[in-house]
């Protein structure tokens, strides 16, 4: 009984850190609305493209890695002189996560909407949520 009890305290624990990152996200995504260009270039670093439609004109920051963590693999080994060489190779394609950031401006180039999408949101790195 107290394993089941353990085991849901962890998960009701794990669904309680993902919504507050979300939330997180949001607010920080939110919190680019009025800035200009140049402010959210300052704590984002360079932007990854821009588009324009219909007049209107998005900037946006894209994050993509590949992961290799759930992916079947098989280790080998193979004995060399004195030492041996290992390799791990992956038994299929690894999972490709994602996050893009985008903002769409104004004439003046101040953010008027702000948007993330993806299957890695929040991406967290260096001056990535500032």
């Amino acid at each position: 009984m107290l394993k089941g009890r353990t085991l849901g305290a962890i998960g009701l624990s794990a669904l309680v850190l993902t919504a507050c990152d979300l939330t997180r996200s949001e607010e920080a995504i939110q919190a680019r609305i009025g800035q200009s260009l140049q402010e959210v270039i300052n704590v984002w670093g360079a932007p990854s493209g821009s588009n324009e439609v219909a007049g209107r004109t998005f900037v946006y920051w894209e994050q993509t890695e590949l992961s290799y963590e759930d992916v079947p693999s098989v280790s080998l080994e193979t004995p060399i002189g004195n030492g041996k060489i290992s390799a791990t190779i992956p038994l299929s394609d690894p999972d490709k996560l994602t996050c893009r950031r985008t903002v769409q401006l104004d004439r003046n180039e101040r953010v008027v909407s702000a948007s993330l999408e993806g299957n890695n949101c929040p991406y967290y790195a260096p001056n990535d949520w500032s």
